[in-house]
């Protein structure tokens, strides 16, 4: 028994070494109600909270508190709720606290790795007669700028990762996020509608580097973030250094259709915020797509399929950067493959090679 004991003990003693929970909120200690009670995000509400709202001018639409609550949901107790938005005018809301760094700064040595999780509720805005686009964006910040970020885009129910960072602001690429992580039509399905999902996002400030990751959905992503990450301190000469510790964590929600009437409601639960040691280990559809070559690639009337493992390929789907599945062609488990593609229009497409290990996407340019 005092064996048993001893390696329950030593295995706790590891875990803590390598994951410390520096904050968590589940909402269940607050009443039902209001969230804030200043909505220009300067005086902070339940929890340490701050709300800020912004109405487009020209329709007079009064702001008001009531756009922040508590709510009480089926089979997760209370979580907090943005809107609903049901006013022509009403615009932007913002979610969000600045005291990550004092957390953050509570970690043990060596756990440099930071790892922001929450549950998001998903559900779909779109309403055939009306164009409207009601993301919600979930950012992190450091005093030096934009870390990394993460969007839902309920008109697609599609997800967006923002990856490729230059200080100060994220790097899009025409206006939107730089990855489509999940859509209709790629092989890894978003979740039902009127369901959660639980989304992290982790810095790994040793190795300068950005992971987005959903769990349910066996999907990691990685990327080098493209400036040198610091941590504060002070140079050889004594100066003080760039901190691009954690320090504000921000639920950005936008309503776009300028009509009346409510589009996705977002809510948020069981937000964690840890430091740790480690990072997640990329998931199987990253892999795979590491094996294989496209050439020439951008191509202008065939690009040659190949990889070195001699995995065998039964299936290629194209699609667009939109999710919208364009052709399909079946293969007799064949390991290097021809595919025409003339009869593209220019642009960039999302080939799924479809494997008995898995589907691996590559991107294809056509000239």
């Amino acid at each position: 028994m005092k064996k048993i004991l001893f390696i329950i003990t030593t295995l706790l003693g590891v875990y803590n070494l390598t994951a410390q929970v520096l904050y968590t909120e589940n909402f269940n200690n607050y009443p039902v109600g209001n969230i804030g009670t200043d909505y220009n995000g300067t005086v902070p509400g339940v929890g340490g909270w701050f709300t800020k709202s912004e109405n487009k001018p020209i329709y007079n639409t009064p702001l008001t508190n009531n756009d922040y609550k508590i709510v009480a949901e089926a089979n997760k107790g209370n979580v907090a709720q943005i809107g609903p938005l049901t006013k022509k005018g009403e615009w932007t809301r913002t979610l969000f606290r600045t005291d990550l760094n004092t957390y953050w700064q509570q970690r043990t040595a060596g756990n440099n790795v930071f790892k922001c999780s929450f549950d998001l509720y998903v559900d779909d805005s779109y309403i055939s007669s009306t164009p409207s686009s009601d993301p919600i964006r979930i950012n992190l910040y450091s005093k030096e700028g934009g870390l990394t970020g993460f969007l839902y885009d309920p008109d697609h129910h599609r997800f967006r990762a923002g990856f490729d960072f230059s200080r100060g602001r994220f790097n899009y690429e025409g206006g939107i996020y730089e990855a489509v992580v999940v859509s209709p039509g790629n092989p890894l399905q978003p979740p039902p509608m009127g369901s959660w999902i639980t989304v992290e996002m982790y810095i790994d400030y040793d190795n300068n580097k950005a992971y987005f990751s959903i769990p349910t959905l066996n999907y990691t992503n990685v990327k080098n973030i493209a400036f040198t990450l610091e941590l504060g301190g002070l140079d050889t000469e004594g100066n003080p250094l760039p901190d691009d510790s954690p320090v504000e964590l921000v639920f950005f929600y936008t309503k776009s259709g300028d009509v009346d009437g409510t589009f996705y409601t977002p809510k948020i639960d069981n937000i964690n915020l840890v430091a740790q040691n480690t990072v997640p280990t990329l998931a199987t559809t990253e892999q795979l797509a590491e094996n294989f070559n496209l050439y020439p690639n951008p191509a202008s009337s065939v690009v040659n399929i190949t990889n070195a493992e001699n995995m065998q390929i039964q299936q290629i789907t194209v699609y667009d950067v939109a999710g919208k599945q364009l052709s399909t062609q079946n293969y007799n488990n064949e390991t290097d493959i021809q595919l025409n593609v003339e009869h593209l229009a220019s642009g960039t497409y999302m080939l799924h090679l479809q494997t008995n290990q898995g589907t691996a996407v590559k991107k294809l340019v056509k000239k």
